[in-house]
């Protein structure tokens, strides 16, 4: 059992058939969990003032619950340096959506294509050779 001095936790609650390090921290990179946890963290940081959520986040967990027999259960603390490629991640993801937004606002119909799809548009016709009459 791991004791924690910290007064603010951040924790999101996740079951899975394998929670070894190895298959945890798989999950957490693919599935973007570090992510969600910044995006929480985020989240009570701008509603702070509103609920007095004092300080900041001092610990970031992940609990997981084996959804098989023994059931055990798992604590994965995401450090500093886990936080910050997920705060730079998030925030690029955010300047991205801005950036798409405008474009379709400004009616740019390649405004939600991604960046390396090459869109060609051409009007179709039908061949010369297939003429049915009327």
């Amino acid at each position: 059992m791991a004791h924690y001095a910290a007064t603010n936790f951040l924790w999101d609650l996740k079951t899975a058939n394998d929670i070894s390090p190895y298959a945890c921290d798989k999950q957490i990179a693919t599935l973007g969990y570090h992510r969600s946890l910044d995006w929480y963290a985020t989240g009570l940081a701008k509603a702070g003032d509103q609920l007095e959520f004092g300080g900041g986040i001092d610990k970031y967990l992940i609990v997981w619950a084996q959804s098989s027999a023994p059931y055990t259960v798992a604590v994965d603390e995401l450090d500093d340096d886990v936080m910050s490629t997920a705060h730079q991640e998030n925030s690029d993801a955010r300047d991205e959506l801005h950036s798409r937004l405008q474009a379709d606002a400004r009616g740019d119909p390649n405004a939600w294509l991604p960046d390396n799809y090459h869109l060609i548009r051409r009007k179709a016709k039908l061949p010369d050779w297939y003429q049915k009459e009327v």
